[in-house]
């Protein structure tokens, strides 16, 4: 049984809450599993009454929902909500608000704290220097209840700052109270691979180099940039969803099988594959790293005219441990290409050449395919079928809400197997900024795509596949 929390969102009039969290929230009432004594304290800079507060969130509910919206459990939920003005660079505001809840603790009880920092990564170590947000931490973990933090992504822009987030995080918290989120460790694909891999035992003994000649890990996606223009000219395809989703995905597919599923074991293993990836030199960059811009992307709104950034990329690396050594590892993403695609593609070796694919788009699915007799009596020969495993709850399920949901939902009862550990960060960082260090020295040239067709992939394979 979850024990009663207030979750602490800062910054909740702001993008990330309204599309993202509180509708997460609400997925989780209608769901009954928010626990007994939950509540949600909203704060943002913005000055605004308690009745305006919970009408903005009743109306991100009535935007973000599919399908009619329960106004009765609607209005249940937003009763749920109270709400802070705080200047996030002012003392005062931070201090009434650690006396607010003092305040609530004493007249309705003591409750665990979970803070949601649902702001801009830049801003989080100024705020994490004044007494008044110290004591919201401190003060919540007397008489044996606990204090939490939910952290989003990015962890900073590379590893040196990473690092300062991660000693100005240490400031307030242990890592044991810290949630780093990576929502595709939430999607259900990807929490079926640990069962999927080791209770089972039809491809865990294959499931190395003397089996497998080469993992893909793909995001093909049709839309592009939209209204993170400025946000995305400074961030590139590689660290939006390289750094952290995809090198994410593949430690879980390819991390040894650990002690236990307990966040510790998890974390570990993942971390171990993650510190074994070896990155590309200034030697071998131009034949297992390609970059790409599509046309027509400088004259997006914020864009740089001169931009260099990439929006897509293609990258053959391996995994240094006795297990991986010699299979072929591939990291390829990019936006406005010409279908839809998110999967890990795992491939055996020829004379079979089968495939495991974990596919998270266009639809949630485990596919084995395999070789076998053309169907038919009168037939002979073999052609490749597939065994297909569909993996969703509803088909009209809102992207993100379930998983953000999961997230909250765990961070509430303490479980952070599905969040990522500070030393993995680390070591993602360090395999991103290897990468980067040559891009930008340019011993990879930036090559140009049509946006909405195949072109970027046919130009890496033809460099990255010799």
């Amino acid at each position: 049984m979850s024990s009663p929390t207030t979750l602490i969102i800062f910054g909740a009039t702001g993008d990330l809450a309204g599309k993202k969290v509180i509708p997460a929230l609400f997925y989780l009432f209608e769901k009954g599993k928010l626990p007994t004594g939950f509540n949600i304290l909203g704060v943002s800079r913005q000055a605004m009454e308690q009745s305006e507060f919970r009408e903005r969130m009743s109306s991100i509910i009535r935007k973000y929902s599919r399908g009619n919206v329960d106004q009765r459990a609607l209005d249940r939920f937003v009763d749920l909500f109270t709400f802070s003005a705080v200047q996030f660079d002012e003392e005062t505001g931070y201090q009434d608000l650690a006396n607010a809840l003092d305040t609530k603790d004493r007249s309705q009880g003591k409750t665990n704290r979970l803070l949601y920092l649902a702001l801009p990564p830049k801003t989080l170590p100024s705020i994490f220097t004044h007494s008044g947000f110290q004591n919201i931490v401190r003060q919540g973990v007397v008489g044996g209840l606990l204090s939490r933090v939910i952290v989003e992504k990015p962890f900073g822009v590379d590893a040196e700052s990473a690092e300062v987030l991660e000693k100005s995080l240490a400031t307030c918290f242990t890592e044991e109270q810290i949630y780093r989120v990576d929502h595709y460790l939430a999607k259900d694909i990807l929490q079926s691979v640990t069962d999927f891999r080791f209770d089972n035992n039809l491809l865990e003994h294959e499931w190395n180099s003397d089996s497998i000649e080469s993992i893909r890990v793909r995001l093909w996606e049709t839309l592009g940039v939209e209204s993170r223009g400025e946000f995305y000219d400074h961030t590139g395809a590689f660290r939006d969803v390289g750094q952290s989703h995809m090198l994410e995905m593949l430690a879980l597919i390819t991390m040894e099988k650990p002690d236990s599923y307990d966040a510790k074991d998890l974390r570990l293993k993942r971390l171990e594959i993650l510190r074994a990836l070896k990155a590309p030199t200034a030697d071998t960059a131009t034949q297992s790293t390609f970059r790409a811009q599509h046309t027509g992307y400088r004259s997006i709104t914020g864009i740089d005219p001169e931009s260099t950034t990439e929006t897509y990329f293609s990258l053959r690396t391996e995994i240094d441990t006795p297990r991986w050594k010699g299979v072929s590892i591939y990291l390829e993403a990019g936006k406005r290409m010409h279908e839809a695609r998110k999967e890990i593609v795992i491939s055996f070796k020829a004379p079979y050449k089968n495939n495991v694919i974990f596919r998270l788009e266009p639809q949630e699915e485990i596919v084995i395919e395999f070789l076998t007799k053309k169907p038919g009596v009168l037939e002979s020969g073999i052609e490749k079928r597939a065994f297909t495993f569909k993996l969703y709850e509803t088909p009209s399920r809102t992207q993100y809400i379930a998983e953000y949901a999961k997230m909250i939902l765990d961070a509430i009862d303490g479980e952070q197997k599905l969040f990522v550990s500070a030393d993995e960060v680390r070591a993602t960082w360090k395999f991103t900024d290897a990468v980067r260090a040559l891009w930008k020295n340019n011993f990879v040239p930036l090559a140009s795509y049509a946006p909405d067709t195949d072109e970027a992939v046919v130009q890496a394979n033809a460099i990255i596949l010799k």
